[in-house]
Parts: C-alpha cells; structure tokens; sequence
C-alpha cells in the first residue's frame, strides 16, 4: 500500500488512519519488521512526526526483507581494532596479555586473536608479529597481514624509524627531570627480561630517553621514548 500523508501526525497515528480495523500491537510488529518506509526511508520508529505531503509505503514482507536485510553478524573475537586495511591490523593491546605465545605456548595471546579475527571472514588469513609489548604493558601493535607488510614493517622497526613512547606510572619523586638511561638486557625463553653485563653474550643495548610530565609527593607520570627497540 502507498499513500500520501494529510497532515503531520505521529507515524502509528497515520498507519492507524490506514488500517483502522488492526491493534496498535499488529502496526508496530509492520515498523520492526521494516515494513514501513517514508519518502523511501525504512522507518521503525512509531512516535517519529511524518509531515504532511509524506509518501509511506507499507511493503509485504518480501519486499521488507529486501529493504532491511539481517545485521551483520558482529565479530566475537575480543580484540580492539584501532585500523585496518589490506596490509596491516593495528590494535590496542591490552595489559596483562602476550603479544606472542612463549615456549609454554599460551593459547590466549594477541597474536591468537588477531589471527582468529581475521579468520572470522577468512578461514585462509593470517598475520605476523613484527614487534612486541610486555605482558603487563598496554598500547597499540601493529600486525602485518602478508609478508610483503611484514618485511616492509620489519625493515622499519630494524631501522629504528619508527617513534615509539609510552606512558609509565612511577612511584615515588624522580631528581632528575629529564634523562636518557643505557644498560643491556636480555630475554629469556619465558620472555623475562633482565640486565646483564655489556660482555654478556645475549646481551643487547637498551636506550630509553625519559622526561617527568607530572608529578606529586608519592608518584610521577614519565614519558618514555624508546629508541633501540627494548
């Protein structure tokens, strides 16, 4: 059925003037099954005003299902997706979840979802870690989607051309209010971290320059810039 409205009027008001012998029940059903359009517009809102001149439509529900096809069915992996496109998935890691699995290999890492993720609308996709956060550290990653991404992105981080900061909580007052800390540290298969000697033999250089952006009597918030990667 199509019709012109003659006056403004609620949207159930005016379908009630069309079908004076159905419930106020059986029009609302019409509404969200998407039955019902004005000026070619799927409409489910009976109180929404439909002003006088209006063309509504009320379609069977073939017609309707046309005009309002299903929701999508909305992805159930628990993962923050910042961005993505056909190369890379960036996303908000939260704390207290690995990037990757350990040699204990954890089922449940950032890697896991991004991977589950992907497959959700393609059981054949996949993506690589080209860097990595502390299990306890939240922030943004970035995952390639291809090889090509993940040589391209691993070329960067080796280069050191990506700007990296993090935000950290410290207890107590720092003296100095701006600095750069060199030491060497070394990870072990469980991905603990620790100093070692400069002469250790799995040792790597670990350069962090550092600057307090707020403090108190009992804690101070420090920006970090990492610049070797650990």
């Amino acid at each position: 059925m199509e019709f012109d409205v003659d006056e403004d009027a609620a949207l159930l008001d005016v379908l009630k003037i069309q079908y004076p012998k159905s419930s106020a029940t059986k029009l609302r059903k019409m509404l969200t099954q998407g039955r019902v359009t004005v000026n070619d517009e799927v409409e489910h809102r009976a109180k929404e005003t439909v002003v006088k001149g209006s063309k509504v439509v009320v379609l069977d529900r073939p017609a309707a299902f046309d005009k309002t096809p299903p929701p999508a069915v909305k992805n159930p992996v628990d993962i923050d997706v910042i961005f993505e496109d056909e190369d890379l998935l960036v996303v908000n890691k939260p704390a207290h979840l690995l990037s990757v699995a350990t040699d204990r290999l954890e089922v449940d890492t950032l890697h896991s979802r991004g991977v589950d993720y992907l497959r959700f609308s393609n059981p054949k996709a996949w993506c690589f870690i080209v860097h990595r956060l502390d299990k306890e550290t939240s922030g943004v990653m970035v995952l390639a989607k291809n090889k090509s991404a993940k040589e391209y992105l691993q070329e960067q981080f080796g280069e050191r051309q990506v700007h990296r900061l993090y935000l950290a909580l410290v207890e107590g007052v720092v003296d100095v209010k701006q600095g750069t800390v060199s030491t060497w540290l070394m990870e072990d298969k469980f991905l603990n971290v620790k100093a070692v000697n400069s002469k250790h033999p799995k040792g790597k250089e670990a350069i962090s320059h550092y600057q307090i952006l707020k403090e108190n009597e009992d804690n101070s918030l420090v920006e970090v810039e990492i610049e070797t990667g650990r």
